[in-house]
């Protein structure tokens, strides 16, 4: 959590940065919350929906010029049967798929993103276990930056 810096609502946002080396499989999973024993049942009218703000070389000197590294980013949820979000077929409002690589270019640099994922089709009745950050850009090289923020899961 950071504050200072960008968020959509409050004062405080859940910064992601890393650094890619180029390799055929340069990503980053990070846990941001468990559920710690009482996971979270998925309704057929479930959405996870959350803001996320990736940056480019014009907002932080971590990210490389020209780059769109900071885009290839999203929410992604790991289910008690082990399965999880970003393999699941499961789509953005837009039609994009929910893993990060597929994010990669669509969102909009320097500027909050909405991002909302119809749960309830791909995993009703499953449940949440984890949710996690994720950077996934096989052979990118350079930093990589952003915030997310406003995350919801109804």
């Amino acid at each position: 959590m950071r504050t200072g810096e960008q968020t959509h609502t409050g004062d405080a946002s859940l910064m992601y940065s890393g650094y890619a080396n180029g390799g055929s499989y340069d990503h980053a999973y990070m846990q941001v919350y468990g559920f710690n024993g009482a996971p979270l049942t998925v309704r057929g009218d479930t959405t996870l929906s959350y803001w996320v703000f990736p940056q480019s070389d014009a907002t932080t000197p971590w990210v490389s010029a020209g780059s769109d590294d900071s885009t290839c980013v999203a929410v992604d949820l790991i289910f008690t049967d082990g399965s999880d979000l970003r393999d699941s077929g499961a789509t953005d409002q837009s039609g994009t798929g929910t893993h990060p690589a597929d994010q990669c270019g669509r969102l909009t640099l320097d500027a909050w993103n909405h991002v909302t994922v119809n749960l309830g089709a791909v995993k009703a009745g499953r449940a949440i276990s984890k949710i996690l950050v994720g950077y996934d850009r096989p052979g990118a090289t350079g930093g990589y930056r952003g915030d997310i923020d406003d995350l919801s899961i109804d």
